[in-house]
């Protein structure tokens, strides 16, 4: 740990933060786990590990993935379902997209079991079920939905374009602010060569 944020008032922390030793822990990596079968016959089955587990050395990684599968047409000539990560090898890399004015962000409202799908009892929180209400067909906006009210000084929208297309295992390189830095840089030079010619003249 290098760092940590702790937010609190006057009248809710009641000690000084206090820190005890913990017993190391494995988990959090995604490596598929032999679980077994939900009817209890028959092979088990293999799935991305959850939470944690004791072990002999630290080794917990805690990743938020939150995966939307592709719901388009696949144009992929070998298409592979279920590989999530980083682009294959010999792939570019997309640029690091950096998180601005969030520190302040409105968080009123907000209920986590409501972006939670199962139970984690290690917190005691209760996933929230899905309204079959709440889902809809495609280009079908949802009916008597409660508006929500306006954040307060709304962030301008990010510049950085959206990928028009992409299918699963592929991916699409970001050339957009490359492009664009390229080509200012060019209109820089062809105005100073300019500049320099009739001086000559």
């Amino acid at each position: 740990m290098t760092r940590l944020h702790a937010r609190y008032g006057s009248d809710s922390l009641g000690e000084d933060l206090v820190f005890r030793k913990a017993e190391p822990i494995v988990g959090g990596r995604e490596f598929l786990r032999s679980v077994p079968s939900p009817n209890g016959q028959g092979t088990s089955e293999r799935k991305l590990e959850t939470g944690s587990q004791p072990g002999s050395i630290n080794n917990f990684q805690g990743r938020y993935a939150i995966r939307h599968p592709w719901k388009g047409p696949i144009t992929c000539e070998n298409p592979r379902r279920g590989v999530w990560g980083g682009p294959p090898a010999g792939m570019a890399r997309g640029q690091t997209t950096v998180a601005k004015d969030v520190a302040f962000a409105p968080r009123d409202g907000i209920k986590l079991a409501s972006f939670v799908r199962h139970d984690v009892p290690e917190i005691h929180l209760q996933g929230a079920p899905i309204s079959m209400s709440r889902v809809t067909h495609p280009g079908v906006a949802p009916q008597n939905e409660a508006k929500a009210d306006p954040a307060p000084n709304p962030q301008p929208a990010s510049s950085t374009p959206t990928p028009s297309s992409g299918c699963g295992a592929c991916a699409i390189g970001n050339s957009a602010n490359t492009t664009g830095f390229v080509l200012s840089i060019g209109i820089v030079m062809a105005g100073l060569l300019r500049r320099r010619r009739r001086g000559m003249n």
